[in-house]
């Protein structure tokens, strides 16, 4: 009987196959098969899109079907005003298309479903599927939307009525409705309609409207937007049948580029940037282009083989990373021409241990390279780019692996400008003036491992001024006759979280003029309070009610404003000095327990203990939370305790009495809880940091020895901070990992252990008192 029912069941799976076209296959934003059969699921995160509200997701979509193309029809459910759909997607027959919605990131988190039908050129329809879809909001206020019916539908404010729209469209007839203020339509052949398009010899067959369609001239064969006459344009198939040029923004006095309009005296100049792939998500590729646009340049990138003479024509600089196929310019393809024989200026910023743009141009004579490890760069040369900057320049703050390229490879009239670390005749960045009709040229090998976002400020200054000088050479760097707007670059501490009546700092002194013209700040603290125009960068601001703000900070050179640069930042209810401690039971009677929870009474902390089972709501009253014994550590998912700080942005510390991490492994941030055990009085400083500030080297901790918990280097997790270290093994015996998302504080102190806190050092004492601030309130020496 099992058998026959088991048959049964598999003769209903391939049920849809037999009577249905192929079934489509998609895939998420990281390119994984979503099985829209099996309930998929698909998450994105408003992480992935700083500073957007309404984001452009997309989805690849593989139609499997070898002869028919297929209509795809997406109807969201409990997704209203977070999602919304194209009426219709087409994949050809036997090609990977993609799927794009647009998703609202800056509410609370939301999760709908997204229902899929659709069928084949040939009529049959594919197996109705699904995909649970879900977004991690930022938290802000939810989206205002349309009424989500047929009088009021779409993305709000342009909400349509859609009620007189029913009829025939294509040979078919379409009923038009409102899902999820989503405009979708239902269609079916009538003789009617098949007739009003083909002609009186049309005939609906199989639901399908046959005949051959009226013969009509196209005006424009294009996807996606294009600039033409100076305004943007689509190409929009026409209820004839017909391709039409349709205007969609007409440009005014700005400038039209890739299919947008933009200010141009506002930019810093305009990119063109060879991609693999027209997503340009190959690489460093995406990461670059944002780090550009960040820092007022205009950039427009593309499929290295999609660009044309005429297009790049209207840009400053032609830049290249992917060393697979883009920054492959052969002699004949249009990077070469525009480079060797226009006079365009060529950046290319290698991902690989390659240099196959300089190598085609006859820069360097061989395209193979070497990596080495470093994080400062030395200057071999006196030039305007690196002129302002004392060897040795740090660019990163931990090393990178860096392309390198020896100078017995380069070309005559090629300049090498910067090694890694030393003079050793290895180049990590070269340059090579106009001559006659080339452009300039300049290879930068710093992001083979690297990203931009990771430079400091004197790596953001150079990079910068490279940019500058490939757009216009030395005139801009020598005389200031350009000037382009300032940058700014903020920090906040304590961040992401702070505290009702806390005074936080806002320091923006890293921010720049490319120029080095002085500046002037400008803070809005999103609580009514907006500091004007001041002059020095950093300023203390107190909020005085708990909340979500979003902080604008503006600089300004003396002639243009940078832009705005928005930050997050919570604020939690006023400190009150008070600490949870889960204990092993209620009565929080073991050794450890009752010796911390007295060393912190010292302290002037009200400290309550109980069991993680005991602890509730109640702990949204307390400061953050506290652990020492093996039994009270061992936290669970499913405990106020754990979603309290990985929901409730409550801090946590952990200082066990025996080597196990037994809370941060629960909690993700080591990959294994037992660690190494060693017997000392003192520890090794692994890290500049405010916990540590003032202390280097080897740090006496106890006036005796005693046992010390560590965790090895290897089992901590992306994300934690090394602070103090074991002296004899790579195990740290003290990290942190910073407030991120919904997550609090956390620290982990294992040089305690079953030490007596009367045997601190001044300096242990202080070192353990900064933590414990720290993971209460951001700031180690003090809070409130």
């Amino acid at each position: 009987m099992k058998k026959e029912i088991l048959i049964a069941f598999l003769m209903l799976l391939v049920l849809p196959t037999a009577e249905s076209c192929s079934s489509p296959i998609f895939y998420n934003q990281y390119g994984v098969p979503v099985n829209i059969y099996l309930n998929g699921v698909v998450i994105m995160d408003e992480k992935d899109y700083p500073g957007q509200k309404m984001v452009n997701f997309t989805m690849v979509v593989n139609n499997t079907d070898k002869t028919s193309g297929i209509t795809l029809y997406l109807v969201p459910s409990g997704l209203n005003g977070y999602l919304y759909v194209q009426p219709s997607y087409y994949i050809p027959a036997n090609k990977k298309g993609n799927v794009t919605v647009q998703a609202y990131v800056d509410g609370p988190d939301r999760s709908g479903t997204i229902y899929i039908t659709g069928a084949c050129d040939d009529g049959p329809s594919i197996a109705e599927g699904l995909i649970l879809f879900g977004i991690n909001g930022r938290g802000n206020a939810p989206p205002q939307t349309c009424n989500s019916n047929d009088l009021s539908c779409g993305t709000f404010p342009n909400c349509q009525d859609i009620s007189g729209w029913d009829g025939c469209q294509y040979g078919y007839y379409r009923n038009y409705f409102c899902s999820d203020n989503n405009i979708m339509y239902s269609e079916s052949c009538t003789n009617f309609c098949c007739q009003s398009y083909v002609g009186s010899s049309g005939f609906c067959g199989g639901g399908i409207c046959k005949g051959t369609p009226p013969v009509c001239e196209n005006e424009c064969d294009f996807a996606g937007r294009q600039c033409m006459s100076g305004d943007v344009y689509s190409c929009e198939t026409q209820l004839d049948g017909c391709k039409d040029l349709i205007i969609k923004q007409d440009c005014g006095q700005n400038e039209c580029l890739g299919g947008s309009c933009y200010n141009a005296s506002q930019m810093s100049g305009k990119v063109a940037y060879m991609c693999r792939y027209d997503a340009c998500n190959d690489g460093i590729e995406d990461e670059m282009i944002s780090w550009l646009g960040s820092k007022n340049w205009l950039v427009v990138g593309k499929a290295y083989n999609k660009w044309t003479d005429a297009e790049l024509n209207s840009y400053d600089l032609i830049v290249c990373s992917d060393e697979t196929s883009a920054c492959k310019t052969d002699s004949g393809t249009v990077a070469y021409n525009e480079h060797k024989n226009q006079g365009k200026p060529f950046i290319e910023i290698a991902d690989d241990r390659y240099a196959h743009a300089a190598y085609r141009f006859n820069y360097l004579n061989n395209p193979y390279e070497f990596l080495e490890t470093g994080n400062e760069l030395y200057k071999t040369a006196t030039d305007l780019i690196i002129n302002p900057f004392q060897n040795p320049i740090k660019i990163f703050n931990s090393n990178k692996k860096m392309v390198i390229a020896p100078d017995y490879r380069l070309s005559s009239g090629v300049a090498d400008i910067l090694d890694l670390e030393t003079d050793h005749a290895r180049s990590v960045a070269f340059k090579m003036k106009e001559t006659g009709n080339q452009g300039r040229y300049v290879y930068l090998g710093w992001f083979y491992s690297g990203f931009p976002s990771e430079l400091t400020l004197d790596g953001i200054n150079i990079f910068n001024r490279t940019v500058l000088w490939a757009k216009c050479g030395d005139a801009c760097l020598a005389d200031g006759s350009f000037d382009y707007p300032p940058v700014a670059i903020a920090k906040i501490t304590p961040n992401p979280l702070a505290y009702v009546n806390q005074s936080v700092e806002f320091d923006a002194s890293q921010s720049y003029d490319p120029e080095g013209h002085s500046l002037t700040y400008y803070w809005d603290f999103n609580d009514s309070y907006k500091t004007g125009w001041i002059s020095t960068p950093k300023v203390n601001h107190t909020y005085t009610k708990d909340g979500k703000y979003n902080i604008t900070l503006i600089v300004n050179d003396g002639k243009f404003n940078s832009t705005p640069l928005i930050m997050n930042l919570t604020i939690l209810p006023q400190v009150g000095n008070r600490i949870a401690f889960v204990c092993q039971d209620d009565s929080c009677s073991q050794s450890s327990e009752q010796a911390l929870m007295a060393y912190l009474r010292g302290k002037n902390y009200t400290v309550e203990g109980k069991s993680e089972g005991s602890w509730g709501d109640e702990l949204k009253y307390y400061d953050f939370m506290v652990c020492t014994s093996s039994s009270g550590c061992s936290i669970h998912s499913f405990s106020k305790v754990y979603k309290m700080h990985t929901e409730g942005m409550k801090g946590f510390l952990e200082v066990p009495d025996y080597n196990h991490l037994r809370a941060a492994y629960q909690l993700g941030y080591v990959s294994w809880w037992s660690g190494y055990r060693a017997n000392d009085d003192s520890a090794k400083i692994v890290a500049s940091d405010p916990i540590t500030q003032g202390y280097s080297g080897d740090v006496p901790l106890f006036t005796r020895a005693g046992d010390m918990g560590s965790i090895f280097h290897y089992s901590m997790k992306s994300g934690t901070q090394k602070l103090l270290d074991v002296n004899t093994k790579d195990a740290s015996t003290g990290f942190k990992v910073d407030s991120s998302g919904t997550r609090g504080r956390y620290s982990y102190v294992g040089w305690v252990y079953k030490s007596s806190y009367a045997d601190l050092t001044p300096t242990g004492e202080q070192i353990l008192m900064r933590t414990i601030r720290w993971v209460q309130c951001g700031n180690v020496n003090r809070c409130g």
